[in-house]
């Protein structure tokens, strides 16, 4: 989903699985990023182990696009 903050994005992420009975993980990328080497890829690793166990699950993470950087 894409568009300014505060139109109602994660309210209507947390509606939906609730509609369709699912477990929802709402995140942000400032709690999932971490500057240690390697760390923030075990908290994402957690997260989606912790949804399987769950499941069926929906992962929200809010501001998506801070996490993903241009690599040279």
């Amino acid at each position: 989903m894409y568009g300014p903050p505060g139109n109602g994005k994660t309210y209507i992420c947390k509606a939906l699985a609730k509609e369709s009975g699912c477990t929802f993980f709402a995140l942000s990328a400032s709690s999932v990023l971490n500057k240690l080497v390697g760390e923030s890829e075990k908290t994402i690793k957690r997260i989606f182990a912790a949804a399987e166990k769950m499941a069926p699950s929906i992962i929200f993470i809010d501001e998506i696009d801070s996490m993903l950087t241009a690599r040279s």
